[in-house]
């Protein structure tokens, strides 16, 4: 029997709140699997989303068990092409895939022939499906900015301080939202401003008080990015702006499409200008601009291994003056009793892993076997190897020529004959463009790599690590390890194969195995599975 899996979407919330789509489509793709024989073997929804883009969680998740290796299911259902895709190249583009995978993707309203044919409509519904939606988008902007201008809230959830509230309108028959003041909710933002400006209470200060005494954020937490969107909306004086970012690339629009309208304020005029002023001066570009550019070496890659946050940098007091240390973003941003891990002094830290990676990661040794690993791997995701390669080209080019000399002899030419030597002639180009591109693929750069090449790349990358008298390249290191995790005073860690293996062979090409830009490049063609070389810090 065959199996489909169903895919429904809305692109509203409201649709998704009053559920007016979602249990129709689901129920007509139900009754139609039922009448072809298909078993349904799972249900994807997206609720309030657009489907101009991929960003959408179950659709995510329904396209990694589509592209598996086999497919758990043979279809994918949907009661309109527009449910799946909008954009007709990227539709265009799922669907071939799919198919190439042994996945249909079926409209119920929308059946087309599996021919050319069938793909030329499927293409001009899609097309159709676009100029639609950027029709409907255009309308309903246009829309929201008039409800803007007329004081109205467009929008469902209103910002922390605030309330929606529906209001009828007199000779209409839908009911408008305006923004009402949270009188509870309003206090805490007054409190937010006043410690700030009256105190000594910076951004993270002001969070770690919220939360320490368990003042709610409608059930959430504070951070310093929220206590600082508080700080500078301007909405909290009394000034709201709508159209202010694009609502997909959140790029800032001109000043002249803003929608600037007034409404009750919070805080005064006067005292969000002194924040405003505050803040400037206490910004980090302004009063500390060398410890911003600073490099900090295992900023981004070094994880908490008791809350996964990211461990950024703080600084302390000690006999010597000040020195830096790695700190859990969740303490610092947050609260300190949020998590338990120990901060760690930057500079003995960032020397043990680099010694840790000089002297057990990244010796010929265990590169010799990581390198082995690699090439597995490949091997078994179908990389042929340039011997196997040249092997069958030659076996091909002798069966085209004994065919050519048949043909010459005057062997009589039947349609198989033909279709024979038409498939021999489709064999031997596709393996002879595989040969030419092989020198490019990451199983010919695997494959050049041998040990002495290994070695002489170690040896350098050893010195290099070990030299105390230069800074070790960040944007290097991040190129060689994804993450280092560290946790009860052990640190693991992790990073790619492939990403090493090309910076070895641009190692032996330049001479130079810490050229990071250029190592870089060379691995852009690279994609980079999740494999890793786990290792605990000694």
């Amino acid at each position: 029997m065959k199996r489909a899996v169903l895919y429904a979407r809305v692109s509203t919330t409201r649709q998704a709140e009053r559920q007016l789509s979602i249990p129709d489509q689901l129920r007509q793709m139900r009754d139609w699997c039922q009448r072809e024989g298909y078993e349904i073997c799972g249900e994807f929804v997206d609720e309030g989303i657009s489907a101009t883009d991929d960003r959408r969680p179950d659709f995510q998740r329904m396209m990694q068990q589509a592209y598996q290796k086999p497919a758990p299911f043979d279809a994918i259902i949907v009661h309109s092409l527009s449910r799946f895709f909008r954009d007709h190249l990227e539709l265009g583009i799922h669907d071939k895939n799919l198919r190439k995978n042994g996945v249909k993707l079926v409209s119920i309203t929308q059946l087309t022939a599996d021919d050319t044919h069938g793909e030329m409509i499927r293409t001009i519904n899609a097309v159709f499906d676009g100029y639609q939606s950027k029709e409907t988008a255009k309308h309903t902007l246009r829309s929201m900015q008039e409800n803007a201008r007329q004081g109205f809230h467009n929008g469902s959830k209103p910002p922390f301080g605030f309330d929606v509230q529906d209001v009828h309108v007199d000779g209409r028959k839908d009911v408008k939202r305006m923004l009402v003041i949270n009188q509870e909710e309003a206090e805490i933002v007054r409190m937010i401003f006043s410690l700030y400006l009256e105190t000594s209470k910076g951004v993270k200060g002001i969070a770690s008080r919220l939360n320490e005494q368990n003042i709610s954020r409608r059930d959430k937490q504070w951070s310093t990015t929220i206590v600082h969107s508080i700080l500078t909306n301007e909405i909290y004086k009394g000034i709201r702006v709508f159209n202010k970012h694009h609502w997909k690339t959140h790029e800032l629009k001109p000043e002249s499409e803003w929608i600037v309208t007034e409404i009750e304020a919070i805080v005064s005029e006067d005292l969000f200008a002194l924040v405003q002023e505050k803040l400037k001066s206490r910004s980090p570009a302004v009063s500390h601009p060398k410890r911003l550019s600073s490099p900090r070496l295992l900023s981004g890659i070094l994880k908490c291994g008791i809350c996964g946050a990211n461990m950024v940098m703080a600084t302390g007091k000690g006999e010597g003056g000040t020195y830096y240390y790695y700190r859990c973003s969740t303490k610092t941003r947050k609260h300190v009793k949020l998590c338990s891990s120990r901060p760690v002094r930057m500079d003995q830290f960032d020397g043990r892993v680099l010694n840790a990676l000089a002297d057990v990661v990244f010796t010929p040794e265990r590169v010799t076997v990581m390198l082995q690993e690699l090439r597995q791997r490949l091997q078994a995701d179908g990389g042929a190897s340039l011997k196997a390669l040249k092997q069958r080209q030659e076996a091909l080019q002798v069966k085209l020529k004994n065919a050519y000399r048949a043909i010459a002899n005057g062997i009589e030419v039947d349609q198989f004959f033909k279709d024979e030597l038409e498939s021999l002639k489709n064999q031997e180009a596709e393996v002879s463009a595989r040969i030419a591109s092989y020198q490019t693929s990451p199983r010919a750069v695997v494959d050049s790599l041998d040990a002495r090449v290994v070695e002489a790349f170690c040896s350098k990358l050893r010195n290099e690590l070990l030299d105390t008298t230069k800074p070790f390249s960040k944007e290097y290191l991040q190129l060689l390890v994804k993450e280092v995790i560290l946790k009860d005073g052990v640190a693991t860690i992790r990073g790619g194969y492939r990403p090493l293996a090309g910076a070895i062979r641009w190692a032996a090409e330049k001479k130079n195995p810490t050229a990071a830009k250029a190592v870089i490049g060379f691995n852009s063609d690279w994609r980079p599975r999740d494999d890793s070389n786990v290792r605990p810090l000694p």
